[in-house]
């Protein structure tokens, strides 16, 4: 009896210990679901918090770090996001979302920092991992101004509009 009591007692701390594990998934997906939704209001420091919230919730949740990124990239805190974007892929090495995110990210902070050239290969990985985003074109043409390239400049602002259209 006393061996069944004790299997009984170990399942249902198994079933416990499952179900925190569920709720903990619920509550990561809430936060970057209210983080998405507070930068697309452009509430960037209120989406910060959200994405602070999941990281404190799990250290090792590298969506949360890429979120964060995002955010801090666009309140230009382009060091912080660079931060966030390296321990996104540290995280999740094969994610090609998180990559994607941090070459663009890079690009960006580069392109502010008066390096074109580093700026240009950054965008390029990006575009080679996700070649219908309209955004990368038009900063690579950007770039490509930058650097006294007018004729690529205006092949990229062309590809951008093209992949913007539905």
């Amino acid at each position: 009896m006393k061996k069944v009591f004790i299997l009984v007692l170990f399942l249902f701390m198994v079933g416990l210990n499952g179900l925190a594990i569920a709720d903990k998934a619920d509550d990561l997906r809430v936060l970057m679901t209210d983080a998405r939704g507070a930068l697309d209001a452009m509430q960037v420091e209120e989406s910060i918090e959200f994405c602070d919230k999941a990281i404190e919730l799990d250290p090792n949740f590298a969506e949360g770090y890429a979120n964060r990124a995002i955010a801090k990239a666009t309140k230009e805190d382009f060091d912080g996001a660079l931060v966030d974007a390296k321990k996104a892929i540290e995280l999740d090495p094969d994610s090609p979302k998180i990559h994607f995110a941090y070459y663009v990210r890079a690009a960006i902070a580069l392109d502010q920092a008066a390096e074109p050239d580093k700026a240009l290969e950054y965008i390029n990985k990006a575009i080679a991992l996700k070649d219908d985003d309209p955004f990368s074109y038009e900063l690579r043409a950007s770039i490509y101004e930058k650097l006294g390239n007018t004729e690529l400049a205006e092949k990229d602002y062309a590809k951008s509009e093209s992949v913007a259209q539905p």
